[in-house]
């Protein structure tokens, strides 16, 4: 997967060779026309716009002509909305709609040396889309992660829909998405799109639509492999063709691969089938599941670490997922099992990021995220109430106990209508409230562990319930409080 691509026209070859090496040498992947394979160039060119995350056109008189290559391929990145770092090699105005004001640099009289301007300026701006260049890393977290041009700020929360354990059905709970206007990223589950796809009513139509609707605005939109709900309902009957059908016909943006639940014990071998459930048609947005091995009926949690690292030296995903119930029994043994993880990540000389499966309590994802996890995806947003105070949880049925909290407290005027309106259902109003107290609560988490005092958030919230806490956080997390 690339992660830029470059444009231009003759006769810039020489440049864009010396650019390319430049931001390579910087530990970025990069695809121009030198790497077309096959005598069809015109879809691998596609192809390589779709799965890239940044895009570079040069402008020059060649390119800004109607029937030029350069301006059909800048076109196919506008419609992707894939970001842009817009260059020329002569004095011209590249063509509507790539207007000039956006012009990074001119490079006519670059002497194509990375040590020189212009190339110091590009790269900037692309650190602006990417992030650090990788070779520049210096061992601090990110604080966003590009999803094929959807920027998500880091920690986040990936709001899960399901049709299993939860106050809200997937068409329930999109409907709440759509009324708070920052949501951000969802998961919906393949097992429930493909059931709902089966039905005979309208709900599969709606539902596309909601996803569809929500696509457009900029929400990531992540899809589970509905592995989860097939077990928990006990369905043998889903494999990874249905959900290889759903791939195929839902709009989203990237999704899990179908996991394997019962993993090799051998670290080569586990990975090894790991890679070999993404390759293929799907390869470019499938993102991987490690599961830890079991023995004796006990899933073997420490050989997490090493997994990770055998997967990522090999890869590098957007970032990898495990299951929260896989890292050990308690939260002190999560936590550590999650700091080992991102010790063993880090060795490698980049960021790589970490997802939790099945981790929805706020507490949870702030003590995880303390530990260096930096996604999780849960259904307690749509089946709780969260006291916005606190940030504990409370049975669905007690919500009408907080819900002036979100009248009093609501970030936007939408969130307070809704809790005031007689003709919303108490469960919708319920995810609203949730909603809302996850917007303050992730950003909240993100400035202090950008500043470095997630001690503090941890302390604030929790640090009355039991004279032994403190004591706990501090042997987990030295130098935080």
């Amino acid at each position: 997967m690339p992660d830029i691509c470059i444009f231009f026209s003759e006769p810039d070859e020489n440049k864009v060779t010396a650019l390319s090496s430049g931001l390579e040498n910087l530990g970025w992947d990069v695809w121009w026309s030198k790497d077309i394979r096959s005598k069809s160039w015109s879809p691998e060119i596609e192809k390589n716009i779709i799965k890239s995350k940044c895009v570079i056109p040069i402008w020059n008189s060649h390119a800004c002509r109607e029937d030029s290559i350069t301006r059909s391929e800048a076109h196919k990145a506008w419609d992707l909305k894939k970001p842009m770092v817009t260059l020329v090699s002569e004095n011209v105005t590249p063509p509507i709609p790539f207007n000039a004001k956006n012009i990074v640099a001119n490079i006519e009289l670059w002497d194509c040396n990375s040590d020189s301007e212009p190339f110091t300026t590009i790269v900037e701006s692309v650190e602006d889309i990417l992030g650090l260049a990788p070779t520049k890393w210096e061992g601090t977290r990110n604080e966003e992660i590009n999803l094929f041009g959807k920027i998500l700020k880091l920690p986040c929360f990936v709001k899960s829909l399901s049709s299993h354990e939860t106050q809200l059905d997937p068409e329930a709970g999109l409907a709440a998405l759509k009324i708070h206007p920052n949501t951000d990223a969802l998961l919906i589950s393949a097992y429930d799109l493909y059931q709902s796809s089966l039905s005979k009513d309208e709900n599969h139509k709606y539902i596309l639509n909601d996803l569809e609707e929500l696509n457009k605005r900029g929400v990531m939109i992540l899809l589970d492999s509905g592995n989860y709900e097939s077990s928990r309902k006990n369905d043998l009957t889903w494999t990874e063709e249905k959900f290889n059908t759903v791939l195929s016909s839902a709009p989203f943006t990237c999704a899990f691969c179908f996991d394997d639940l019962n993993p090799n014990p051998d670290t080569k071998t586990n990975i090894d089938n790991i890679i070999s459930r993404i390759k293929g048609e799907f390869e470019d947005i499938l993102i991987p599941i490690i599961h830890a091995p079991i023995e004796n009926n006990v899933r073997q949690h420490e050989k997490l670490p090493e997994l990770f690292k055998e997967y990522a030296s090999r890869m590098q995903p957007q970032f990898i997922a495990v299951p929260e119930r896989e890292l050990g029994e308690g939260i002190q043994l999560k936590s550590e099992t999650v700091s080992k993880i991102r010790q063993s990540l880090n060795s490698l000389g980049r960021y790589q990021p970490i997802h939790i499966l099945g981790t929805g309590n706020p507490l949870t994802i702030l003590i995880l995220s303390a530990a260096g996890a930096d996604l999780f995806d849960g259904l307690e947003w749509c089946r709780t109430v969260a006291d916005r105070d606190t940030g504990f949880l409370f049975h669905h049925q007690q919500f009408d106990l907080f819900e002036r909290q979100s009248v009093e407290w609501a970030s936007c005027d939408i969130v307070r209508q809704a809790m005031l309106n007689k003709n919303v259902r108490l469960n919708l109003k319920m995810a609203v409230h949730n909603l809302d107290f996850f917007v303050e609560w992730m950003v909240e988490l993100q400035d202090d562990i950008k500043s470095n005092k997630v001690g503090n958030m941890i302390h604030k919230r929790m640090d009355f319930q039991t004279k032994g806490f403190k004591v706990t956080m501090e042997t987990l997390f030295p130098g935080l409080f």
